[in-house]
C-alpha cells in the first residue's frame, strides 16, 4: 500500500523526468523515496539539476520540484551502507541487506529489483502500488498488508470503535501486530501501539480496563506496550491503521471473520485529517476521551 523506492539522483536531469518523478511519489501514489545514500540523496539530485538546467529560471523551477518531493515523499532510512562505488551497485547491495520495493534507474539491469525509468515502467510488477485491495480477514494477512508502511514508521495508531477484549477476533489481530513488532529486525522499531476505541456502554471504565488487563496483558510480547484510549461512542465510526508515514482504512474492521476486508490507502488530505483527530485523542485534548491506560507484560 505504501512502499519505499531507491531513486537514482541522476534522473533529475530534465523537466519531463522531474515532472514524472514529482507525480509518481508521495502519499497519494503510495511511493516514498529512500534517502539513499543517507543524508546525501537530495544533495546529489540537486547537483544533477545544477549541471542540467539551461538557465537560472529552469534551475529554480526544477529545484522547487525536487524540494517538494523531499518534503512530501522522502523516507530517511537508517543504517544504510555505502562503499564509494557507483550508485546502482550500492543500491543493489543495500537491497540485499534490507529490500526496497524497487530501485529506479535509467538503465536496464539483470537485478530483478531494478526498474528502468522509461515508457515500459508500468510493466514492472513492483512499480504498481494499488490504492486499495481486498484481504482475507485473517490476522496475519491483514498485518502483512501494512508491513511495508510499518517498517518505515516509528508511531502506530489503531482505530476501531468495536474492539472487544473478550472476543478472539479482535485479540488475534492486535496480538499479531504486537508479535510482528517484537520480531522485526528493522530499526528504529515501534515499541508502543496506541489503540483508540469506544467505551463500553454497559460496563464501567475501570471494569473495562480490568478485563483488558486480564485478557490481553499476559499475551503481550516483552518490550511491546499497548495504550488504550476509550472515547465516547459517537466519536468513532471508521477503522484505520495510522502511522507517522501514512494511513490505511480497514473497511469492515480490525477483527477476524469470514470473507474479505476492503483496505484503502488514504490520500494526503484524508490522512492529515485522521492523523490530526488521532493526535487530539492521544494527547488528551479531545474532550470525548473518557479513560486511558497502558498494558505491558512485566
Amino acid at each position: 500500500m505504501i512502499y519505499e523506492f531507491a531513486v537514482f539522483p541522476g534522473l533529475f536531469s530534465s523537466e519531463d523526468r522531474i515532472t514524472a518523478l514529482y507525480m509518481a511519489f508521495g502519499m497519494e501514489a503510495g511511493r516514498l523515496v529512500s534517502d539513499f545514500p543517507q543524508k546525501q540523496w537530495a544533495t546529489l539530485a540537486s547537483k544533477v539539476i545544477e549541471k542540467s538546467a539551461a538557465n537560472p529560471d529552469e534551475r529554480r523551477r526544477w529545484t522547487a520540484a525536487l524540494m517538494a518531493v523531499v518534503k512530501r515523499a522522502v523516507y530517511r532510512r537508517q543504517g544504510a551502507g555505502w562503499d564509494k562505488g557507483n550508485w546502482i551497485e550500492n543500491a543493489v547491495e543495500e537491497h540485499k541487506r534490507r529490500p526496497f520495493r524497487g530501485i529506479l534507474h535509467n538503465e536496464h539491469s539483470t537485478e530483478a529489483a531494478v526498474i528502468r525509468f522509461g515508457i515500459d515502467i508500468t510493466h514492472h510488477p513492483n512499480w504498481n502500488c494499488p490504492g486499495s485491495c481486498h484481504c482475507p480477514r485473517i490476522a496475519n494477512e491483514m498485518v502483512q498488508t501494512v508491513v511495508p508502511m510499518l517498517e518505515m514508521s516509528t508511531t502506530l495508531v489503531l482505530v476501531d470503535p468495536h474492539f472487544w477484549a473478550v472476543d478472539g477476533r479482535w485479540q488475534n489481530v492486535l496480538l499479531r501486530f504486537t508479535r510482528y513488532l517484537s520480531e522485526t529486525p528493522i530499526r528504529p522499531q515501534i515499541t508502543h501501539i496506541h489503540y483508540i476505541t469506544r467505551m463500553e456502554e454497559k460496563m464501567s471504565d475501570k471494569e473495562t480496563e480490568r478485563q483488558f488487563r486480564l485478557l490481553l496483558e499476559p499475551h503481550l510480547p516483552m518490550g511491546i506496550s499497548v495504550g488504550f484510549h476509550l472515547v465516547l461512542p459517537a466519536v468513532l465510526h471508521d477503522r484505520f491503521v495510522l502511522t507517522n508515514r501514512g494511513g490505511i482504512q480497514f473497511g469492515r474492521g480490525l477483527d477476524e471473520g469470514p470473507g474479505d476486508v476492503l483496505i484503502t490507502r488514504l490520500g494526503e488530505a484524508a490522512y492529515e485529517k485522521e492523523w490530526g483527530k488521532a493526535e487530539d485523542i492521544r494527547s488528551g485534548t479531545n474532550s470525548a476521551v473518557r479513560h486511558k491506560f497502558v498494558l505491558r507484560r512485566s
